[in-house]
């Protein structure tokens, strides 16, 4: 239906070594000069039993590291998705199964408390924002 749209949004939760070849083959399919949105994207900072601990505050930095210059460099507009982190996910958004709804509540850039997470400091860190401060 890309015809029929003003512009293509797109989601991307996957490996950030992985997103400029999705996005060329994404691109690729869709009529030629139709402008694209990378409208959400992320890493939760959830660690615990539902995921084998496996996640942390420092990787949800790491993928806003390696992924906001892949953004800016391709000039590819974004809008980040979840400032704060959420003390609930209700069943109706993602399901009843925890291992889906507990990392949903982690994926935002301020904690529960507004306090910032090691994540803003990257997505703050635009080309823009590089500039006005060196």
């Amino acid at each position: 239906i890309a015809d029929e749209l003003d512009f293509v949004s797109f989601h991307y939760y996957r490996d950030t070594k992985d997103f400029l070849s999705a996005y060329d083959k994404m691109k690729n399919a869709i009529p030629c000069g139709k402008i694209t949105v990378l409208q959400e994207y992320g890493s939760s900072s959830y660690s615990g039993v539902w995921n084998a601990f496996l996640n942390s505050e420092g990787k949800q930095a790491a993928y806003y590291e390696e992924i906001q210059p892949l953004l800016n460099e391709a000039q590819i507009p974004f809008l980040f998705w979840t400032l704060y982190d959420f003390e609930g996910v209700p069943s109706s958004v993602v399901g009843k199964r925890p291992w889906r709804r507990e990392p949903q509540r982690y994926f935002g850039c301020l904690d529960l408390g507004g306090k910032p997470k090691k994540a803003f400091y990257f997505l703050n860190n635009t080309s823009k924002n590089r500039k006005e401060n060196d």
